[in-house]
């Protein structure tokens, strides 16, 4: 196997944390600036399925705004800088890796 690194973007939402990963493209878009919308998928701690909406602005002095849960409620708002960080090393296949 080999990995391929990931940027982990944590915040603390009212229920808990919640977080996503950006692939490094994404990532050094959203450093520069870029906006990006991404919708991830979370079950809360009864289990219940929902979707989180992440939409980054300006960089990392940017805005981050996390519309979190059923309801599509505001979790987070905020810049992106006072969120928490974490690389990570997702593995990948080696076929996926070399075509």
């Amino acid at each position: 196997m080999i990995g391929r690194e990931l940027i982990e973007v944590t915040v603390h939402v009212d229920d808990g944390i919640v977080c996503v990963l950006l692939d490094q493209g994404q990532w050094q878009a959203v450093s520069n600036g870029q906006p990006l919308r991404v919708r991830t998928s979370n079950a809360d701690r009864r289990g219940k399925v929902y979707e989180d909406i992440w939409t980054f602005g300006g960089g990392l002095k940017g805005r981050l705004l996390v519309e979190h849960g059923q309801e599509g409620s505001i979790g987070f708002y905020g810049r992106l800088e006072d969120a928490i960080f974490d690389v990570i090393e997702a593995p990948v296949e080696s076929s996926q890796a070399f075509g």
